[in-house]
């Protein structure tokens, strides 16, 4: 006997409550999930914009200004008042950690640029080489056509591994103090490009009686991050008589320049003095009671510039009141130095 089955009816009604509730649920968790991630955008927003007006605050109490990088174009030139308004930029606008020293790119300038100012008879008065290889620092004047041909100036220095290999640049801003990486600081500091500067070897403290004296030691050989370290004297030269906007071109020889390469003075055993740098010029820099080496001879020789001598542009010196002072723009630039100058060696090839 067979056993019938009925047949039961799907219930249409039920099936679709359920589809309806179901379609709510994740349209409710897509809400909730969407609020969710709104408040907490909202909330970030919050907080971005109080770290904003906290720093224009601040901003605003230092008188801190952005800086934006100079770009040299074939296609353009930089008026002199241009550069001189970003020298005024104070030391706490752009402090730089030698550890991330690198040349911008952007700013290299080209020979095209350079053969302009000189159809023009204009262009800074100085034009710097840096030999990363031989580390030496060598400063050209103009010859009877124009061209930087005539050697001035000769500095040992330390470059590092992010120093430029090649490229032509100019000088964008100068610093009494800089600070440096690791809450060291350098004197008499002269952008280049980028982060990659001119400055003293590092101090630890805005205080010229705080010289790191064993890299002072390191002179004439690569022990920079990046950056061209010099003696005080030397980056002081730079400072007071290359005005913004002069030449810098970096390359790459065995050979160390026209002029040779100095020496720097070690000065590690010296227990007394060793905290200065023997260059500065300070009043209170004890090494000037003590007795000149006698196996070092002058600064290298200055060669005789047959042709008229032309003014020099306008170079910012600063009077210094206190560390971290800013050069001056409406000081012109002096007249290169061409006494002998003690404590550095011409090394012969």
């Amino acid at each position: 006997m067979r056993r019938r089955f009925n047949k039961r009816k799907i219930p249409i009604k039920q099936i679709l409550v359920i589809l309806v509730m179901t379609i709510i649920t994740i349209f409710i968790s897509f809400a909730t999930i969407y609020a969710t991630e709104k408040v907490k955008t909202n909330e970030l927003d919050k907080v971005l914009q109080s770290f904003k007006n906290n720093v224009e605050e601040l901003n605003e109490q230092y008188a801190l200004k952005t800086i934006t990088p100079i770009i040299f174009e074939d296609s353009e030139e930089i008026s002199e008042e241009e550069l001189l308004e970003e020298d005024k930029i104070p030391v706490q606008a752009d402090l730089g950690k030698e550890v991330d020293v690198k040349a911008d790119e952007s700013q290299r300038i080209s020979k095209k640029l350079i053969e302009q100012k000189k159809a023009n008879n204009s262009g800074p008065t100085y034009y710097i080489k840096i030999n990363y290889t031989a580390n030496v620092v060598t400063v050209y004047q103009k010859d009877g056509n124009g061209d930087y041909t005539v050697p001035v100036k000769a500095f040992v220095c330390s470059t590092g591994t992010a120093t430029p290999r090649s490229g032509i640049y100019r000088t964008i801003r100068k610093f009494r103090w800089r600070a440096l990486f690791g809450g060291v600081y350098g004197q008499y500091a002269t952008t280049i490009t980028g982060s990659i500067l001119f400055h003293s070897v590092p101090y630890y403290s805005q205080n010229p009686g705080t010289l790191e004296y064993q890299e002072y030691d390191k002179l004439g050989t690569a022990a920079s991050a990046g950056c061209i370290r010099l003696t005080v004297r030397d980056t002081k030269w730079i400072y007071d008589n290359c005005a913004i906007g002069t030449y810098v071109e970096f390359y790459s020889s065995s050979s160390p320049g026209p002029l040779g390469k100095p020496s720097a003075q070690k000065i590690s055993s010296n227990i007394e003095c060793r905290n200065w740098d023997p260059t500065d010029p300070d009043g209170n820099n004890p090494w000037k009671n003590q007795p000149a080496p006698k196996d070092e001879p002058s600064n290298t020789p200055t060669p005789t510039i047959t042709q008229p001598k032309e003014p020099d542009e306008p170079s910012p010196t600063p009077e210094v009141t206190g560390p971290g002072n800013d050069p001056d723009e409406n000081k012109t630039e002096p007249t290169p130095s061409t006494d002998p100058e003690p404590t550095q060696n011409t090394i012969t090839q």
